[in-house]
């Protein structure tokens, strides 16, 4: 709809504990918008509850807002390939060959735990797309897909940098610097690491989930 979501989550978690006192503090926490839900919990726990009330409910009901939610989370990572396809076209370049580097594995930031993580759904639709997608995590040591843990490696000559783990390591790059080392300035950001005004104004073209474009 171009509308930035992140704007709205601000003004949602702005709503009082009480509508008639409006000095209440907010209670509302909006979750953040992002490349795709991982872990142990969330991409289970929600498929118990539906189990559960369609199985031991007393009567018939659909929890139609779980499974929406489910759909939609796991259709984050297409959501991220679809926004580096459509950002190579914009750039001029052809996905079949293209090096995107995936900056972030683990499926929560600072920590080594890739369990469900959306990457790892990204890099493989990418793949079949004809796209030559490279992993890149400073804490992950150990995962089913080939990956480094080098930085510099993985953005030479990229043709995208998506960023998937709000990693430390990844909040504070100095843009300037990547941008020179990659062949086409396309940054797809999945957490809300950086402002778009700051990367076009390095010269990347800047496409972020939840943000118009």
């Amino acid at each position: 709809m171009g509308i930035n979501v992140f704007r709205v989550r601000e003004l949602v978690n702005t709503l009082p504990n009480d509508p008639s006192k409006p000095s209440a503090n907010p209670i509302r926490n909006m979750h953040f918008p992002g490349a795709g839900v991982g872990g142990h919990c969330l991409p289970k726990d929600p498929w118990l509850l539906k189990y559960g009330v369609d199985t031991y409910g007393k009567f018939v009901v659909e929890p139609s807002v779980i499974v929406k939610s489910r759909e939609l989370n796991l259709w984050m990572p297409t959501h991220m390939a679809n926004l580096v396809e459509e950002g190579l076209k914009v750039c001029g370049r052809e996905e079949e060959g293209a090096k995107i580097a995936i900056l972030g594995v683990a499926f929560m930031e600072n920590s080594d735990d890739t369990r469900n993580t959306p990457s790892k759904t990204i890099y493989e639709l990418l793949m079949r797309r004809g796209a030559k997608p490279v992993l890149h995590d400073p804490y992950v040591q150990d995962f089913d897909l080939p990956i480094s843990n080098d930085l510099h490696e993985a953005i030479t000559s990229a043709d995208a940098i998506v960023i998937v783990t709000k990693h430390n390591e990844y909040l504070n790059l100095d843009l300037r610097v990547i941008k020179d080392k990659m062949r086409t300035p396309l940054l797809v950001d999945g957490r809300d690491v950086y402002k778009k005004s700051v990367c076009e104004k390095v010269g990347f073209l800047y496409l972020g989930v939840g943000k118009p474009h």
